[in-house]
């Protein structure tokens, strides 16, 4: 992939790393080894060959003040862990990890941070309000700013970081989650669902 948008491209000055998906909900003592190894491969690994290849690259750019950015998409099931999502949980935390060592390994060149979307109306739910709100009730969770995340809001973000406003941030991962994962407050969904 990455060959194929250099042939295309003479540069690349921003890399969107992003890539998901689960394979269902299993506790992690019953996670079979294939399951395992898909989540991994799919989310981390996917990931991790993008980045390579595009920040050996990026860094040949003789862009200034900064030959490129990298954004990688992780999630807060790798900031705050879902048992019942086992992998997926341990293989965003494993892009939040390789993200920060990548902010080292590529600087002063190049920035990398990450973004961490929370519950968004997205395809990982078929653009299915109640698909979410499902999964959201089974795991108890609540968003304190009494709204959905929507692609907009992760959008907004991955705006930011690949603009110049973003030129002295690297190594950082962006929660968009509507507070979920770090406010720690009495929460609730929507007025008529309480």
């Amino acid at each position: 992939m990455a060959k194929q948008a250099f042939k295309e491209f003479d540069n690349i000055y921003i890399l969107n790393n992003n890539a998901g998906g689960g394979f269902g909900f299993f506790d992690l003592l019953r996670v079979k080894e294939d399951i395992f190894d898909r989540t991994i491969a799919l989310n981390l690994k996917g990931q991790w060959l993008v980045a390579k290849e595009i920040g050996r690259r990026m860094k040949k750019q003789k862009f200034e003040p900064l030959a490129g950015k990298v954004i990688h998409t992780a999630s807060i099931a790798g900031v705050k862990v879902d048992g019942g999502t086992p992998i997926y949980s341990i293989s965003k935390a494993g892009i939040i990890a390789m993200m920060q060592l990548l902010a080292q390994s590529l600087a002063p060149k190049i920035t990398v941070n990450a973004i961490s979307p929370g519950y968004h109306l997205t395809g990982a739910y078929r653009n299915n309000l109640e698909a979410m709100k499902m999964t959201m009730n089974e795991g108890h969770v609540k968003t304190p700013l009494n709204r959905y995340g929507t692609v907009e809001d992760v959008v907004n973000v991955s705006i930011f970081l690949a603009s110049p406003a973003s030129n002295f941030i690297t190594g950082h991962n962006f929660i968009v989650d509507g507070g979920i994962a770090e406010v720690g407050v009495q929460a609730h969904y929507f007025k008529s669902d309480i």
